[in-house]
């Protein structure tokens, strides 16, 4: 059996969008653990509801702790011998678990992956897509991660329980995702992947990803230092792929939105000096595109002339 785990947090508009879209697999067979995380609005309610109106979904309510803690609580609490893992504002296709377990399966993986597809609307659609699947070795690990073709989030997979048997999100962090996932698929043997867009990631201004705080940069920083250090340690061959990932994503989590921030000079000014290194090398590392390797060169030259550009981007593209 598969327990689905769904932490529950503030997400009203979203929630029944998400559990619909779990309770229409064509695999049936799973139980359905919504962890209400002490959400102030109609969550709670619904949790309950769905759970009087099929034997399947489980309700549980805690007082707030964060994703990474309402995930540890499902786990402790689900009876499944695979996980996975599902944000209450996002939503998956029909054959997202059937995928999963035939992947896991035919492979004979402890973890397994489907493709994922950005959706910046409220409404539920689902775009057709190939189901090509691809045993991805131990050593290729880190490199498609780079690539962007096996994404670190703990959604969208399927993992063995016995992997997360001395494993857990760090609790109190942000991008907890980024302080486990890496590691824990590093453990695997090899990693089972489908190109079937089945998860479908909301993108929300008001989420952890789209808001900018002091916490942040440093959680972030935090898990960026641990990861090339973990690969400069174990897989330095694959040192370059993961500089390249860090000069690729920096812009998205750290430079750019740092950039529109009171916080600008200070924090803007240690992600220069801390990773120029990296950005210096950004022409000759892999997976970096055309385009970031301009933003590097431009701001490593002088942070107040992009700085600048950017505003009148983004003042030209509101037009």
């Amino acid at each position: 059996m598969i327990s689905v785990i769904v932490p529950v947090y503030k997400v009203e508009k979203y929630l029944r969008r998400c559990v619909d879209s779990i309770l229409k697999q064509t695999c049936r067979d799973f139980e359905l653990l919504l962890i209400d995380d002490g959400s102030p609005d109609g969550c709670p309610q619904i949790c309950d509801e769905y759970a009087a109106l099929d034997s399947r979904v489980l309700a549980f309510h805690k007082p707030n702790g964060g994703l990474s803690d309402a995930r540890k609580y499902g786990l402790d609490l689900c009876r499944g011998d695979y996980i996975s893992f599902i944000d209450s504002d996002d939503y998956v296709g029909p054959d997202y678990l059937k995928i999963l377990v035939e992947l896991a399966e035919q492979y004979d993986v402890r973890l397994a992956a489907v493709a994922h597809e950005c959706v910046f609307s409220d409404e539920m659609s689902f775009i057709p897509s190939e189901d090509t699947r691809a045993l991805i070795p131990n050593d290729e690990i880190l490199k498609t991660m780079a690539r962007g073709k096996l994404i670190f989030s703990a959604w969208g997979k399927l993992i063995r329980r016995d992997l997360l048997a001395e494993s857990r999100f760090p609790v109190g962090y942000l991008f907890e995702d980024n302080l486990l996932m890496p590691y824990l698929m590093c453990e695997c043997n090899a990693v089972a992947c489908s190109a079937s867009r089945q998860y479908y990631w909301l993108k929300r201004p008001d989420s952890i990803m789209g808001t900018i705080s002091e916490k942040k940069v440093y959680d972030w920083e935090m898990g960026i230092d641990r990861l090339l250090e973990f690969t400069k340690k174990n897989y330095p061959r694959d040192m370059e792929y993961m500089e390249g990932w860090v000069a690729d994503i920096i812009w998205h989590i750290s430079i750019d939105q740092l950039i529109f921030t009171e916080r600008y000079p200070e924090h803007a000014r240690r992600i220069r000096e801390k990773y120029g290194p990296i950005l210096k090398k950004s022409w000759s590392l892999p997976v970096v595109s055309r385009g970031r390797k301009l933003k590097s060169t431009i701001f490593l030259l002088s942070p107040s002339c992009y700085r600048a550009m950017r505003k009148g981007w983004h003042a030209v593209m509101k037009k």
